[in-house]
């Protein structure tokens, strides 16, 4: 009988406890934690955890805007540009290399001119089955006006299967560039 009483004593125990804690926690805090907006960011290898991600359902045009957007709202903790490199392809990745070479790439000339741009153009995008080309037009914090051309593909392996990624972006009409998103510079070219 004792062992008995003990449980019911526990069990009531425990029924008042998450009884309390249902009615002290408002239904947002029973969720769990979710993280604040503060003024520093939180981040794993200096790339913000904030921002959008690849998904499956993100279009390819959707992830050329994403990006776009992302690059001319950068700010001085580059986070614009870390959203940018969250939707570069694994296979751009291996090109262009960790986060902070990619970082110091897109500021330098010519993909300086989408940092902070002015005025953002996009033109017809092509999808062949599971790739896409998209033109994108930018008009610089200078005035200048430079067009890029995306290159995305769908990817096949997890953890971004079926997400639309960037595996190069390219300026319009430049052949021989020392850096295109996704290519490695020529041997011998000068940097």
């Amino acid at each position: 009988m004792k062992h008995t009483k003990r449980s019911c004593v526990s069990t009531s125990a425990l029924f008042m406890v998450c009884w309390l804690i249902g009615t002290v926690l408002s239904p947002a805090a029973a969720e769990g934690p979710k993280q604040t907006k503060t003024n520093t960011q939180s981040t794993v290898s200096g790339q913000s955890l904030e921002g959008p991600f690849p998904r499956p359902r993100l279009t390819a045009e959707g992830v050329v805007r994403t990006q776009m957007q992302a690059l001319q709202n950068n700010d001085i903790h580059d986070h614009g540009i870390a959203i940018t490199y969250r939707f570069a392809s694994p296979a751009n990745k291996q090109q262009t290399g960790p986060f902070e070479r990619f970082a110091q790439m897109l500021k330098k000339s010519p993909y300086d001119a989408m940092l902070n741009a002015r005025n953002i153009h996009y033109g017809h995008i092509h999808i062949m089955q599971d790739q896409a080309l998209q033109e994108v037009t930018v008009t610089s914090a200078t005035g200048l006006e430079t067009t890029f051309v995306f290159h995305l593909k769908r990817q096949k392996s997890a953890p971004y299967t079926k997400c639309w990624m960037t595996e190069a972006v390219s300026v319009k009409g430049v052949v021989n560039q020392l850096e295109v998103w996704g290519q490695a510079p020529q041997p011998g070219s000068a940097t």
